[in-house]
């Protein structure tokens, strides 16, 4: 849920359960969503858990919802970035080395 120019969560009730910090968030996966910090073109992306304590800092360009315990992420800009692949700890678990990738 966005308030002013901050993203944030809020249980059925409306009430929220994480504050409005993030400068852009998405669903959750397996647990943890995405979540931005700074604009668009160069903020970083990072993961929280459904407490909002972050799980992944905010290190890769872009990021992509977890499925079977990875997630896809981008070093580097749209152009000229690589593609790897991240546990849920953060741990790189396939080297962004990758042109084009897909996520499951």
């Amino acid at each position: 849920m966005r308030k002013g120019d901050k993203w944030g969560f809020i249980d059925l009730t409306g009430m929220f359960v994480i504050k409005p910090t993030y400068d852009f968030v998405r669903d959750f996966s397996e647990g943890l969503a995405v979540f931005r910090v700074g604009n668009e073109r160069t903020g970083k992306w990072g993961f929280i858990d459904k407490t909002g304590k972050i799980i992944v800092k905010a290190q890769f360009d872009k990021v992509f919802p977890f499925s079977e315990g990875r997630a896809l992420v981008r070093v580097g800009d749209f152009k000229s970035g690589k593609f790897g692949y991240v546990d849920k700890t953060g741990k790189i678990v396939v080297k962004p080395q990758f042109d084009k990738c897909i996520s499951l």
